[in-house]
């Protein structure tokens, strides 16, 4: 074996063959417990198994079984790191012999990954996506992501941070560039406060009093048109309906009848309200002092 699990492992029995026997062993037994979790569909503590083996005793068939149960578990990004990682073993005789199932299971990961690249006008700026660290820009490669929406943040001191969400397609590569903003120039680029306004006390509040009185009285014309049409309905309700019941006209009356004393009561009910409202605005103005001229003299004389 010339690769590098084949040099970890000659290493490993030169200088401590019983060590490695032993940790091999013990690994051959989390790998045997971690395939009968799966078989159970508990892939999370199988996969915890497969990390514990490949921890004591790194190997293929321990890195394969890792991407197998990531791909269990749907995190396609590191299944597809640990399928391919192992996959390139060819001298290992579980590889060799499992590499079509292996394959497969790879193209099924596939599908749900993309690739991203993103660029920026400050060097060393960190990059994030989802919330978690990827590195520092600009990167050597296009980060593989999973497909589909995707938050992408771009930081660097002094610089307001960056954030977009991005739709990133199955097995394409997409390239965004995120421009950062000095703090300062951020900063200075915030509209100005708008300015208070004026104390309703020192409004002119007659046009909105009368705007308002007028909106009352159509409420209270609204309610007694629809009072009248309510009694009107009421009446061809009588006409249509007995004792033993009403026929569907009557019926019909009946629903128009309960419809117009609702649209009646609220109108009125608004209208009132409205009526009310207008005359406070009018007392409010006619109790208000006049506002005094720029520049007036106090009364009494110059103190």
């Amino acid at each position: 074996m010339t690769t590098r699990w084949a040099i970890v492992a000659s290493v490993i029995a030169f200088t401590s063959p019983a060590w490695a026997s032993d940790a091999s062993a013990e690994a051959d037994l989390a790998i045997a417990r971690g395939v009968e979790l799966r078989k159970a569909g508990k892939d999370l503590e199988a996969y915890a198994e497969f990390e514990h083996a490949n921890a004591i005793f790194p190997s293929p068939r321990a890195c394969a079984q890792i991407g197998l149960a990531e791909l269990a578990l749907g995190r396609w990004v590191d299944a597809e790191k640990h399928l391919t990682k192992a996959l390139r073993e060819n001298d290992d005789p579980w590889i060799v012999k499992q590499r079509s199932p292996l394959e497969m299971s790879l193209a099924l990961v596939e599908p749900h990954l993309g690739w991203l690249g993103v660029e920026t006008n400050v060097a060393s700026a960190s990059l994030y996506l989802d919330g978690v660290y990827v590195g520092i820009l600009p990167m050597k490669e296009d980060a593989r992501v999973v497909s589909g929406s995707v938050v992408v943040e771009v930081r660097a001191p002094g610089y307001t941070e960056a954030r977009r969400r991005l739709e990133v397609a199955p097995a394409t590569h997409m390239h965004e560039r995120i421009v950062l903003v000095p703090v300062k120039s951020a900063a200075s680029a915030r509209p100005s406060p708008a300015p208070t306004p004026a104390p309703i006390e020192e409004r002119d509040l007659r046009p909105l009093a009368w705007s308002v009185l007028a909106l009352g009285v159509v409420g209270l014309a609204a309610g007694s048109y629809f009072g009248v049409q309510t009694f009107a309905s009421k009446s061809n309700r009588d006409a249509h309906c007995s004792p033993a019941g009403c026929d569907a006209s009557g019926l019909g009356f009946d629903r128009d009848a309960r419809r117009d004393a609702t649209i009646s009561t609220v109108a009125f009910g608004e209208g009132l309200v409205a009526v009310g409202v207008g005359l406070v605005f009018l007392l409010q103005h006619r109790g208000s002092p006049p506002p005094s001229a720029p520049g007036a003299a106090r009364a009494g004389g110059v103190f």
